[in-house]
């Protein structure tokens, strides 16, 4: 939270001496009311700080590009100003709950030191933090709300307060920690829990698109995918765009086995049934039968993320609406070379 700045004037001694009891008047609240003087507060150097290490896999978005080279030339000027939030290790460093970024821009920018706030915290609150100071964040991605959710669920699991977390939700405690816009409900938080184990591939699709302004797969599907290990999430990737609802349903069945022939025998788990599946044309009861012919539609499905991470790494921003057009010039001058060759 901003902090009023005070001028120099606020603490200008009167004539007729210095009065603490005006002074202290004048400083802020803390968020009791009281004038509790905050401690805890140092310059620690850089080296003895270490990322959360209870993040088993579920790290927060970080600024890039030209957003995140304006944020380190103002750290080159004028150094962090924002305190880095750590508790202590056993082993004589300290773990950083919140500001890994401030604190990798402070290492890029040679810095040997940075303001830290020096906290006790437990697993669980360590976890809520981590959580709580991303969640307040305005640019949430998707994957934001899922690692941030995921913690916040893991401190609440581990500390069995799991209960107080559904009446939290119910009576809009668990708000003030949804970003700008959002309402969060008791069945949103745990469906960004599951998504926990989607694949990142698969989180990217969830994600806006910001020509069409819409995601390439839905937070339903995406939550119903995450329900198949990671291998099986892999297989699907190429045909994401294709999935409904209903053949989501179906791959799930297939997954388990549940879908069988007229002999009882479970359908296997392979691209022929994957293909049939999403194409809506039924299963046989031998596997040698051909794929669909609308399956060559479908494959090129699988080159999409691969496109999509091509035009992401070279397209200018500036050009984004423009894609189409320069991929398909590309193409024509690629065939052409080809051609001539």
């Amino acid at each position: 939270m901003a902090k009023k700045r005070l001028a120099d004037s606020d603490f200008d001694v009167p004539e007729s001496g210095f009065d603490a009891s005006t002074a202290v008047a004048k400083l802020p609240t803390d968020i009791r009311g009281g004038k509790e003087v905050l401690a805890g507060f140092m310059n620690l150097p850089v080296d003895l700080l270490t990322p959360f290490a209870l993040k088993d896999g579920s790290d927060f978005s970080r600024p890039t590009g030209r957003f995140y080279e304006q944020f380190l030339a103002s750290i080159i000027e004028v150094g962090v100003l924002e305190p880095i939030t750590v508790r202590g290790k056993d082993n004589g460093q300290y773990e950083i709950l919140a500001g890994e970024t401030r604190w990798t821009a402070a290492k890029e920018a040679n810095l040997r030191v940075v303001p830290c706030h020096i906290i006790e915290a437990d697993d669980n609150l360590a976890r809520k933090i981590f959580a709580w100071t991303n969640l307040l964040r305005r640019d949430l991605t998707v994957r934001d709300r899922i690692n941030g959710w995921w913690q916040y669920y893991m401190s609440a699991k581990d500390a069995g307060e799991l209960a107080a977390l559904r009446d939290n939700t119910r009576d809009d405690g668990l708000n003030q920690y949804a970003s700008t816009n959002e309402r969060i409900s008791y069945r949103q938080i745990m469906r960004y829990v599951k998504m926990h184990d989607l694949t990142s591939e698969w989180v990217e699709l969830l994600e806006v698109d910001q020509n069409t302004w819409k995601p390439a797969v839905t937070l339903r599907i995406g939550s119903e995918i995450a329900k198949l290990k990671s291998e099986r999430q892999t297989d699907l990737l190429p045909f994401a765009t294709k999935l409904t609802d209903q053949t989501v349903s179906l791959l799930l069945s297939l997954d388990k086995g549940d879908l069988k022939n007229q002999k009882g025998e479970s359908y296997s788990w392979n691209e022929n049934s994957i293909l049939k599946i999403i194409a809506g044309h039924p299963l046989d009861n031998t596997e040698e039968d051909s794929i669909p012919e609308d399956a060559p539609a479908l494959k090129l499905a699988r080159l999409k993320p691969g496109i999509m991470k091509i035009a992401k790494n070279y397209l200018h921003p500036e050009d984004y609406g423009k894609a189409p057009e320069i991929i398909q010039e590309a193409l024509e001058m690629y065939y052409k070379s080809k051609e001539q060759t």
